[in-house]
């Protein structure tokens, strides 16, 4: 059985031309930002090559391949949104739905961080950023000003909402459900139609199990991660800690 789905196969044919091309040319190849699932893909394809993977960011990620040991560059910008606190505070969505109506791919921008002092900072690679600090001067209707800095000031905030409940299993359209406060019946439909992701790969068998710490994408609902599994209740249900990203 492959290790990746029927959706994934461009980006595994791309590693794989990329890796020959590093194996027969001796040619570097430096990655946009990947995801941890396109992460885990490049891994298990390159293991005759050297890879280099950017380890400052938490979840995007730029990676380069090399066909001998090479000083990785990953020519990467840290982006600080600067703008007025008495009329705005923004969100992950906001900030990454901003920039993608200036007609910049995903993969160009990495992590997007808020400090608990309300901060505003995201990863670019620099081949953008001159573009994005040159277009990027409205959000939510307030004007804003962007510089790069060399390091994040201050404490991440964690935008996430905890719910504890108890669940019959770690199923995946019962934690989609519970987390989600959905129906069970409308949980499966959507992750029967392909728009469900665990640790961004697509998964469409309901009956799927999770782990700690598995990311939950949901097409049109967002994200939610299985922060905790803990004991049984009395009746035989599991006690489940669910945050789901805002």
């Amino acid at each position: 059985m492959s290790f990746y789905n029927d959706e994934e196969l461009a980006f595994v044919k791309k590693c794989e031309g990329i890796v020959l091309d590093a194996k027969n040319n001796n040619k570097i190849t430096l990655f946009r930002f990947l995801n941890q699932r396109e992460i885990e893909i490049l891994k298990a394809l390159s293991s005759e090559v050297w890879l280099y993977i950017d380890s400052n960011s938490e979840e995007y990620k730029r990676a380069i391949v090399a066909p001998f040991e090479i000083k990785p560059e990953y020519k990467v910008n840290l982006i600080k949104l600067n703008y007025n606190k008495k009329y705005l505070t923004p969100n992950h969505r906001m900030i990454l739905g901003a920039l993608m109506s200036l007609g910049i791919e995903r993969n160009t921008i990495g992590d997007i961080y808020i400090t608990t002092s309300n901060d505003v900072y995201f990863y670019a690679t620099k081949e953008i950023t001159p573009y994005i600090i040159s277009e990027f001067r409205v959000l939510a209707h307030q004007a804003i000003e962007l510089s790069v800095e060399e390091c994040i000031i201050g404490e991440i905030k964690k935008d996430v909402v905890i719910k504890k409940s108890f669940v019959q299993s770690l199923r995946l359209d019962l934690i989609v459900a519970q987390g989600f406060n959905i129906a069970r019946g409308d949980a499966q439909d959507i992750i029967k139609n392909g728009d469900c992701k665990v640790n961004q790969k697509m998964i469409n068998n309901t009956s799927h199990i999770l782990k700690q710490g598995d990311l939950i994408s949901l097409k049109g609902y967002g994200r939610l991660t299985l922060q905790e599994v803990g004991g049984l209740s009395k009746n035989n249900k599991i006690h489940v800690i669910l945050a789901k990203h805002v």
